[in-house]
Formats: structure tokens, C-alpha cells, sequence
């Protein structure tokens, strides 16, 4: 079991012990003897493997009217760290920004915009949220609210315009991308009506059929336009009151699952896809039992002790 004195954490704000409590970090791993906080870039990776394992994409607050009018410090402090409930992308990217603000990184929220699940063609216009870092110089994209899709690891930002129609860019420089488990990210500049940036992502060679061969669009997002506090608000409403988006009438809640994939939980089934691609789906009747058995049993969530 991980201890955490008062002696190796006199460094860290409440709010770090407390995230390294929710995403079973050994707070000891990133502090010296005498208690100083030594989190370097180069722990941001395990780090965000450790969230993408530990935390649930979901929107059962939104689906059950209990979500909070504001998207707060606090707020995502309670639901996510305290209450061991996940969230979705304006929460989750949130709930990391303030823990990369407290160990000293220069971040900023960026507002985004993901294609729409439903049609495929359209986006949903500004309704995301992630992060930017700069270290040494350098532009990073952080996510951990973004479904299953983690990448696990900060994705360098390419700072030129590439053209993916052809697969040649007008600098005849290699992009730099990242792959992880779920897949293989990449972003770069790319202008559109709804950003300055796009973010990438293809599935991985092992796994991927003729439809996956192609990388596919992510989101679009400004890097230069951060964002503030209240703007999340503004995101969380679109959210809440887009017609078009699934996440606000029906439930969802995905995560990965060290041994054993990505588990997909609805109000009417539960789908699992192993990380060699292998794919099973279990139906049952809405407002079932059943529901709440798999939600405790992959998730660890109580529905009724989550809106306590």
C-alpha cells in the first residue's frame, strides 16, 4: 500500500495527494528526501496511463440532471478525486489541468471541436475542451478526456502545414506522432473554419482493416486562443443543450481495462474489445439490474452514492 506522510508531501497542494491518492501513483516516486516535488516532463506519461486506467469516460451526471452549473477546481476535485467518478472530456481535461498547473507546467485549455459520432460529418463546433503545454520551447497536446482514445502521453505539436491528401507536406519533414495501445495520434497545423490546429489518430497496424488504413480526424482546435474558467461553462452548456450529441441522451461509460480492453457500458449493453481487437457485446433489458451490476463490476461506480 502507498503511504503518503506529511513529511515526503509537505511540497504538494492538497490537490496533488489527493490525485495521486485517485490514480494509485506512488506520491514518494516524485519527491526527493526531504519532500520536494520533482514532477518532470518525462513523468507525464505514466502519469496519463495511470488516468486513462483508473478513469472512466462517462456522462451519468448529465444523463440524470445531477451535473454542477459551474465547472470549477473544486468541482472536478469532488466528482473526480474525491468520489472516484469520471467524467467527460470538459471535466477530465480540466480535472488535469489544474493538477499540471500546480506541478509548475506552463499550460493553458484549449477549446476544440470533435467530429460528430452520429453523422460523421458533422463536428460538434467548440463543444471540447484539452490541453496545451510548452516545455522547452516546445508545443505538447495533452489529453485524457477524449474517450477511449489515449494516447498516453503528451503529442508533439507539428508546427507547419501538412497535406494529408497525398501524404506530403510542403516541408518535406516527417510528422512527428505517438502511438500507444489504442492507436497512433498525430497534429499539426491545418487551418479550418473551426480551428487553427487538427489532431489525428489511426488505429494500429495490428489491428486495423481496409476502412482503418487512413488516419482519421480527431478534432480541430485553436493553440493560440487559450481559454478561460467561465469558457468551460459555455462548453459544458453546448453539451448539455446540442440536439445532435449522443452524450447528453444516452449513457455512456468506457474505459480501459488493464487484461482486458476497452469496456463500453449503455443502459442496454456492454461491449468488449480485447487489445488484439477481439470483440464481445452482452444485451440486457434497460433499467436493469444488470446495468448496475456491470457498472460496479468494471467501473466501480454505485449510482446512488455517486450524486450523494
Amino acid at each position: 500500500m502507498i503511504s503518503y506522510n506529511e513529511e515526503t508531501t509537505k511540497e504538494f497542494t492538497a490537490y496533488q495527494i489527493l490525485f495521486f491518492k485517485r490514480f494509485n501513483l506512488d506520491v514518494n516516486k516524485y519527491s526527493d528526501q526531504n519532500g520536494r516535488m520533482k514532477i518532470k516532463f518525462e513523468d507525464l506519461a505514466f502519469i496519463m496511463e495511470s488516468v486513462a486506467y483508473n478513469a472512466p469516460f462517462e456522462n451519468l451526471e448529465v444523463i440524470y440532471g445531477k451535473y454542477k452549473d459551474h465547472v470549477t477546481r473544486e468541482t472536478v476535485e469532488d466528482k473526480i478525486l474525491v468520489r472516484y467518478s469520471g467524467g467527460l472530456c470538459y471535466q477530465m481535461n480540466t480535472m488535469f489541468y489544474y493538477f499540471l498547473l500546480d506541478c509548475g507546467f506552463n499550460v493553458r485549455m484549449v477549446r476544440a471541436s470533435v467530429l460528430n459520432a452520429e453523422t460523421l460529418t458533422k463536428r460538434l463546433p467548440h463543444g471540447h475542451v484539452a490541453n496545451v503545454i510548452i516545455h522547452q520551447n516546445k508545443s505538447y497536446l495533452i489529453e485524457v478526456g477524449y474517450g477511449n482514445f489515449h494516447a498516453m502521453q503528451p503529442i508533439p505539436i507539428n508546427e507547419f502545414t501538412y497535406d494529408n491528401s497525398n501524404n506530403n507536406n510542403n516541408n518535406n519533414t516527417i510528422l512527428e506522432q505517438v502511438q500507444s495501445i489504442t492507436g497512433q495520434y498525430r497534429t499539426y497545423k491545418k487551418k479550418t473554419h473551426l480551428g487553427s490546429y487538427i489532431l489525428e489518430k489511426r488505429r494500429n497496424d495490428d489491428f486495423i482493416v481496409e476502412s482503418d488504413k487512413h488516419w482519421n480526424l480527431a478534432y480541430s482546435y485553436y493553440m493560440e486562443d487559450p481559454i478561460q474558467l467561465d469558457q468551460v461553462d459555455q462548453i459544458q452548456n453546448i453539451v448539455l443543450e446540442d440536439q445532435t450529441f449522443a452524450f447528453n441522451k444516452r449513457i455512456m461509460v468506457c474505459q480501459l481495462i488493464k487484461a482486458i480492453g476497452q469496456v463500453v457500458l449503455t443502459a442496454e449493453s456492454l461491449t468488449i474489445t480485447t487489445f488484439n481487437g477481439e470483440k464481445s457485446k452482452v444485451s440486457f433489458e434497460q433499467n436493469s439490474d444488470t446495468f448496475h451490476q456491470y457498472l460496479l463490476k468494471y467501473f466501480n461506480i454505485i449510482l446512488h452514492k455517486l450524486f450523494i
